[in-house]
């Protein structure tokens, strides 16, 4: 991970989109960790992004810094930038009911979308996922949540019509097939 802030600096003024994820520890047992992102970029020179994705995973019984370490990925860009398209993708590892999931800053994540848009139009895609040991079954309580938090990121970002807000999450698209 070190060598990504050379390489983004030398391609300041010409790369236009950049996707940045966590280190996966997911072979590792229970190692479903997020390396700060943070802690190896800054975007202050990167003007001329136009499409910028975050990954990260959250597991709430180890840490809850993936919505910190967004943010501050996010203010890392310049006021004046080119961020057209916004995409922040999150696994979740956890149970039911998800309590500290949805005590995470969801409405601090949008003030720094809301920064970076600076008043033109930006589409924000939010894709949440809840990891299970059993893949492509629904989780009970995963509906309550991924409603819960879009509902929070759309009331936050109701005040802002040039942020297009576009929720993704594993039920829908279970029901776009």
């Amino acid at each position: 991970m070190l060598c990504v802030q050379p390489i983004l600096d030398a391609t300041n003024e010409t790369l236009e989109e950049l996707d940045l994820t966590t280190l996966s520890t997911s072979d590792i047992p229970h190692g479903h960790l997020h390396l700060p992102l943070a802690a190896f970029v800054n975007l202050k020179s990167m003007n001329k992004l136009c499409r910028l994705a975050l990954y990260g995973i959250l597991d709430w019984k180890r840490d809850c810094l993936v919505l910190r370490d967004f943010a501050a990925v996010l203010r890392s860009l310049p006021t004046l930038n080119s961020v057209a398209q916004l995409l922040l993708k999150v696994s979740i590892y956890g149970e039911r009911p998800f309590q500290e999931c949805l005590k995470e800053d969801w409405e601090g994540i949008c003030e720094e979308v809301v920064r970076v848009a600076a008043g033109k139009p930006l589409q924000f895609h939010l894709d949440l996922t809840v990891e299970t040991k059993r893949l492509c079954e629904p989780t009970p309580g995963d509906a309550v949540l991924y409603g819960t938090i879009e509902d929070r990121v759309r009331t936050a970002l109701s005040d802002y019509p040039h942020v297009s807000f576009h929720p993704l999450n594993a039920i829908s698209r279970w029901q776009g097939q």
